[in-house]
């Protein structure tokens, strides 16, 4: 099979159609491995802050919550221009796959043959949420603002000695709508229309 706008290679242009496949597989695998030490660091870290600044609810905890979220936001920002470069460079290989006309191994994919078109693209649901590798991190950089937040506003209401049966239910009310906010927010960056797409024709050399 030929890629869609591409046309058919030659045996002159094979071995540099496998060296840029190459290339494009080590980024794509650096810039997967980014996104779990991300996974792995932000929870951990957020973790440790809502633990130390909760203990003792107090201006020092709205000042950590503050520079946590301040931190936490760019991080996902930096995490949200990774995933648009861990996109561009899955299509980009899909698309070598395809003018190298790999053979297909598998029943799963795009109907092509290689590693990135066979890709499975089943998707399993966990406890009725579809499973998707974004809205994990989505799911994971929400409960971290949430759970800063919610330290915020904790020592807000220490300050001001806020009744304690009010606290409680104050902060459970925070962390749930800063939770669906984010979470909201950062499904709506990921669209569709901002994948890379295939061109009709390739640019001239």
């Amino acid at each position: 099979m030929v890629a869609q706008g591409m046309a058919s290679t030659s045996d002159q242009e094979t071995p540099k159609l496998e060296i840029d496949y190459e290339q494009t597989l080590t980024t794509w695998r650096m810039l997967v491995d980014i996104r779990f030490r991300l996974l792995a660091f932000v929870p951990a870290v957020a973790g440790v802050l809502v633990a130390l600044a909760g203990r003792s609810p107090s201006a020092t905890s709205v000042l950590v919550a503050a520079l946590g979220m301040t931190a936490l936001f760019g991080i996902v920002m930096y995490d949200l221009r990774n995933t648009q470069f861990h996109d561009a460079a899955i299509h980009r290989g899909k698309e070598l796959e395809k003018a190298m006309a790999l053979a297909r191994l598998s029943d799963k994919g795009t109907g092509y043959g290689g590693l990135l078109n066979e890709r499975p693209t089943d998707r399993y649901r966990l406890a009725g949420v579809k499973v998707w590798h974004d809205r994990g991190l989505f799911i994971v950089y929400a409960a971290s603002a949430a759970g800063l937040a919610s330290v915020g506003l904790l020592g807000v209401l220490a300050e001001f000695e806020a009744p304690h049966p009010w606290r409680l239910p104050s902060v459970a009310a925070t962390a749930v709508v800063v939770f669906t906010a984010a979470l909201a927010a950062l499904h709506n960056f990921q669209q569709p229309d901002r994948q890379p797409k295939p061109i009709s024709t390739p640019p001239s050399q």
